[in-house]
This record gives structure tokens, sequence and C-alpha cells, in this order.
């Protein structure tokens, strides 16, 4: 008896082939024992007769193997060598075993996988975990759900990576270091920043009930999440955290912090004060980017406290010296604008650089007007203080700085002189883009023949304008000849007029 070949593929049609096949297999075995007792000795008829009563009861039907007796065996050894092949089984055997060949093995998915979320992807890549791989019933990986959960930290995608961590646990599969750190990282780049300052309150918290012990990648991801999240006193505790467990406090700790400041555009540059005066104390050295993100601060950033008032510079500045006014003086005033500090020449007064290691102060009480770029850049010494500390620190400035300069410092010719002197001194060689930036500067505040005389940096520096230096060079246009000769250069130049540009020839 043989069966037509199954390609049956779910599990219930598996069931009854397999219960036809022993159905089979026992009729076989009824008649082929039936056979074989014929031929039996006579000295075994005892036996056979034993033997034939039990065939014939379905009940004990199967429980022949379990009998140690020597007919037993023989009769298993004379089925195993004797009994024919049934082709039917051969098949379903086959078909049990077979995998179509597109099937992918989970090696397969976690590179795919890896691909998608490469090529920005990860609704793709979350589909071949969630849909794909559960047709083809391959069990996810740890793998599969660390790169997933990388991917959702790092487009900020909180809700899910939880929920993949949570999945990855109900797996079996041990949480590592890496998995708490995407976390982490899902709760800073979230959008949603009472929900991600929650969640990240809520992982911290657990980890600190299991005693987890965190590297220094964790506890930077830690605090940029509650950086981001506006806690930025509690992202200065975690610092402290980190020395009482004995980690090294980095460069790289305080850029975190100081990140965390300029997502606070109305506190931000107080809140920086602060971290650098706490980086000055832990005698850890700035880098490059810790003088760009205190500029970036001094630029985007607003010096009120948590109430939106001014700080007093005495508590929130940290001031440390305190003065002795002297009387019938004119810094004799408890509070002094950073304007008049500026033009101050009494030997007496020390302009304050909050950057240095010890603050040096004299006849100052407090400063009004941190609300300009260029009052905030004076408590931090102006262009010339800035880069004496970067001295002192063994940093050298790169274009980036002078860029972030040029946008902080005082629109008037005096200021960007000071700068154009300090970046020649320094060997910095200016870009396209910090010229554009330049010409744009005076163009606002209407000195068109200043921006016109930016062009002669183009020529000292062997650079070639773009799109963009015409299209700020067309905001200074005030006649008609002059946007005719801008367009004409525009075209002897090879650029063809773009919107921006004809809405500024039009304005």
């Amino acid at each position: 008896m043989a069966y037509p070949r199954m390609t049956m593929r779910w599990s219930f049609l598996f069931g009854v082939s397999r219960t036809l096949t022993r159905q089979k297999n026992h009729i076989w075995l009824r008649y082929f024992s039936a056979n074989a007792i014929s031929h039996i000795s006579s000295n075994k008829k005892e036996f056979v007769r034993k033997l034939s009563s039990k065939l014939n009861d379905p009940d004990v039907f199967g429980t022949l193997s379990l009998h140690g007796s020597r007919g037993s065996q023989s009769l298993d050894s004379i089925n195993n060598q004797e009994l024919p092949v049934d082709e039917g089984d051969v098949e379903e055997e086959k078909h049990l075993s077979f995998q179509p060949a597109d099937r992918k093995s989970v090696e397969e998915f976690e590179k795919e996988i890896s691909q998608l979320i490469e090529k920005r992807k990860l609704k793709d890549a979350l589909f071949c975990l969630e849909v794909t791989m559960k047709e083809d019933r391959i069990q996810p990986s740890i793998g599969v759900f660390s790169l997933l959960i990388g991917a959702c930290g790092r487009e900020g995608y909180s809700k899910k990576a939880f929920s993949l961590f949570n999945q990855m646990k109900k797996k079996g599969f041990d949480p590592k270091d890496c998995h708490y750190t995407a976390l982490f990282n899902s709760c800073a780049n979230s959008p949603w920043k009472v929900d991600g300052l929650q969640r990240a309150k809520i992982l911290r918290q657990q980890l600190n009930d299991r005693n987890v012990l965190l590297n220094r990648a964790q506890y930077h991801a830690m605090i940029k999440a509650f950086g981001h999240c506006g806690e930025v006193n509690t992202a200065l505790q975690i610092v402290d955290e980190m020395v009482s467990n004995k980690l090294v406090v980095t460069t790289e700790s305080f850029s975190f912090l100081l990140q965390a400041c300029i997502s606070l555009p109305e506190e931000g540059f107080a809140r920086a004060v602060l971290v650098w005066r706490k980086l000055r104390n832990m005698r850890v050295t700035p880098s490059i980017f810790s003088y760009n993100l205190m500029l970036r601060t001094v630029r985007d950033c607003d010096a009120k406290d948590v109430n939106g008032q001014q700080n007093p510079i005495e508590s929130v500045l940290l001031l440390e010296e305190k003065p002795d006014l002297q009387a019938n003086s004119v810094l004799n005033q408890s509070i002094l604008s950073t304007s008049e500090l500026m033009i101050v020449t009494d030997q007496l007064t020390v302009r304050p650089n909050l950057l240095a290691e010890k603050i040096k102060s004299s006849n100052i009480m407090a400063l009004t007007g941190l609300e300009k770029t260029e009052n905030r850049l004076a408590l931090l010494g102006g262009i010339e203080g800035f880069l004496e500390e970067m001295n002192k620190d063994h940093v050298r400035p790169d274009i980036k700085t002078f860029s972030l300069l040029l946008e902080t410092i005082a629109s008037n010719p005096k200021e960007e002189k000071v700068l154009m002197e300090q970046m020649k001194a320094c060997g910095v060689i200016p870009d396209i883009s910090f010229l554009n930036m330049f010409i744009k500067k005076r163009q606002f505040r209407q000195d068109y023949s200043g921006a016109q005389e930016i062009l002669s940096y183009f020529q000292d520096y062997q650079l070639f304008p773009d799109i963009m230096t015409f299209g700020v060079l067309a905001l200074g246009c005030r006649t008609l000849p002059e946007a005719d000769s801008l367009m004409s250069d525009m075209e002897n130049a090879g650029f063809r007029m773009r919107l921006f540009a004809e809405i500024a020839f039009i304005s």
C-alpha cells in the first residue's frame, strides 16, 4: 500500500498524515506477524499462542517492545529487516524536513535587517521581525533585537525601543550593556520630552534597584537623556555618581552636559557656565568640542533661571572675588552692564573670564543685558580672552570656532577686524561659508560697501563664490544697475538665478 506524495505545509495536516501512517504500519505489522508466527518452530508454540492473543487485543497492541522477552526482541529484529519500505513514509519524511528555497535562516534575516537599517528603512526592518519572520516560523536572535533596539534609539522611537526590549526578555535573552545604552538614547532623542524623561527615570531606578554596574557609555547615554529632557541637575548628579563609582570623567562626559544645556533656550547659558565651572573644579581639560559647544550656548541660549528672571552674577555666574567698592568712582555701583564693562579702562577693573581656572573680577557685583550675544561673550573674555583660554589648554581653534565667534560678536567693524586678525594669527583659513556669513552680517546692518570689501578675501584665499555668495550679495542691491551688474557676474560665473535671489532683487 502506498500513498500519493503529500506536500501540505500546515502542522495540523502533518498530524493527520502521521496518524494515517501509524494505522498503515499497524496493518502491516498484524499481517506480517501472522505470517511470521506460522514459520516459528514447534518448541515455541506456547510463545506464539500468547503472542497471537495479544495481537488480537487492540488495547495492548504497540506494547510488545516493552516486554523484555527474547521473542519480542526477535520480532523487532525481524520487522526491521524484512518489513518492506513504504514509499509514502519516505515521501512524508522528506516533506517534514523540507524547507522552501526562499525560506531564510535567522542569520540571513539579521543581515537583511542590518542592511535595511543602514539604508534608514527602519519600518521595513521592523516588518521583517514582526511579519516575515513569524510567517516563516523563524525565532529571532538576540542580534536581531540588538539591531532594532539600537536603531529605534537613534531615531528617538522610545516606545518601540522599550517594547522590543520587553519582547527580547520574554524570549529568554539576557539584556546587555548595549541595550541599556540604546534605551537611554531613545529617551534622549525622543521628540516627546515628558515621555522620554519618565521612561529614563523608570529605567534608571530599575538599574539602581538591581545594582547593575554601568560603564561609561551607559552613563553618557544617561546624561544625554536627562539633559535633553531638561533635567540638567540630574545630569550633574550622574557625573558625581560616575566619580563615586570610580569611573574617570572625561571631556566627552561634559560635552554631553553642554549639549544638554543647548537644548534649554531660556537658561542654557547659565547652566553651561555651571557645567564649565564643574569641569574646571574636576581638573578636566576641555577640548575643541567643549569650546565650540560653549560658543553655541552663547549664541543660542539666554541666562535666565527657572523662574524666568536674570540671575545675579555672583550666584549664577560664580564670580569668585567680591570687590571693595570705592567712593566717588564711576564703577561704584551694584550692577554694571556689559556694554559699560567693555569700555571701562580703569586698571582696578578686570574683565571676568568664566572659562578660566580661577575667575578674577574687581568692582563688579552683577551684570545686566545678558540677552545680547555679545554681552554673554564678554563674560567669556571676548574674542581675545576666549582664544587665550584655548591656547592655555593647548586647544587649536578651527573654522567652526571662528564662525561661531562671528555670529556672537557685536555687529561693528572694530570687532570684525579683531576677529579677522585673530583668525590670521591662529593660522585658520576661512572657507566660503564663513565669508558668505560675513557678507550677510554686513548686509543686515546695511553696510553695503563693507559687504563688497569681503570679496577681496575670495581672491586672497583663492576661493570661488558659490550661488549662496550671489544670494547674500543680492541683499545689497539698491538700484537696477547694481542688480544688472550682479546678474551679469552670475552669468559669467555659470550660475542661474534662483528664487531667493529673485526675491532679493525685487525687494
